[in-house]
């Protein structure tokens, strides 16, 4: 009898533990405080994660061409804690710069893999 009970009491956490888990969907729509998306270099300005969703957040400055999104060579983010609400921004030097924001997520034992990706061109401007 005992012998039965350890061998239903393996089976049934085997099965347990064996449930899928779909991904949750991931969402990269972040908001800032800028007004047409422009900036002053050297100032300092927010972008809101309010509506982000998913497993892994990373942003992309877009400072220099190793810091752009692209899905190629996507190795020079930042990734961002998600518990916060926003992220401090500043960018030294004027010109146009694509900031990036990545959210994805995996499930089902790694077999589905979602990416949402959100650009946003920041314009700055000399003092």
């Amino acid at each position: 009898m005992k012998k039965i009970v350890i061998v239903f009491l393996t089976t049934f956490v085997l099965l347990a533990s064996c449930n899928e888990e779909p991904a949750i969907v991931p969402n990269a729509q972040f908001s800032t405080n800028l007004v047409d998306n422009t900036t002053t270099a050297g100032e300092t300005f927010y972008i809101y994660l309010d509506n982000c969703t998913g497993d892994h957040i990373t942003l992309f400055r877009g400072m220099t061409p190793g810091s752009s999104w692209n899905p190629d060579t996507a190795t020079n983010g930042s990734p961002i804690d998600r518990s916060i609400d926003s992220v401090a921004i500043r960018y030294v030097f004027a010109g146009e710069y694509p900031l990036t924001l990545v959210a994805s997520s995996s499930g089902n034992w790694g077999e589905e893999y979602l990416m949402d990706v959100y650009t946003l061109d920041i314009s700055v401007v000399e003092p």
